[in-house]
């Protein structure tokens, strides 16, 4: 499954509740508070391993969806797909991952997706409410650290 907007299960961050969350999802198989997610702090998260991704929250409401594609959450691996779906990225220059030395981020960020990308596989995807480019990188841009291999 390719997505080609931020909604996935029903589930659209900035907009869908934890209640609706945990309907979809049930209960978490971790959960943490406090946590931080780029500049954003104080968020809670909600981890499904089982569905390869953590669901951030702010008062209660899903703020973004991390997911990496597995078969449990049916999200396509091959980068191929999402780019016949999606088009041209959206960032003006390449982004560096912080998932791997040599991944990128192909960001879609008027749609609420962002795609970790390395060697031509998808290793994250990023579903958040729709932003610009400036508003990404401000709020949800972790710079990666130096990888030394």
């Amino acid at each position: 499954m390719v997505l080609t907007d931020n909604l996935w299960r029903g589930l659209k961050p900035g907009q869908s509740s934890q209640a609706e969350l945990l309907a979809v999802l049930g209960p978490p198989e971790a959960q943490h508070a406090n946590v931080a997610y780029g500049s954003l702090q104080g968020l809670e998260r909600l981890d499904y391993g089982a569905q390869g991704g953590s669901a951030y929250l702010h008062a209660e409401r899903l703020l973004l969806l991390a997911l990496a594609p597995t078969r449990a959450n049916g999200l396509q691996v091959a980068m191929e797909p999402w780019r016949q779906a999606l088009g041209r990225p959206e960032n003006s220059h390449m982004l560096a991952s912080r998932m791997a030395k040599n991944a990128r981020i192909v960001l879609h960020s008027s749609r609420g997706l962002a795609l970790h990308v390395l060697a031509e596989r998808v290793r994250l995807v990023e579903l958040f409410p729709a932003l610009t480019e400036a508003q990404y990188l401000e709020r949800l841009y972790a710079q990666p650290p130096v990888f030394t291999k």
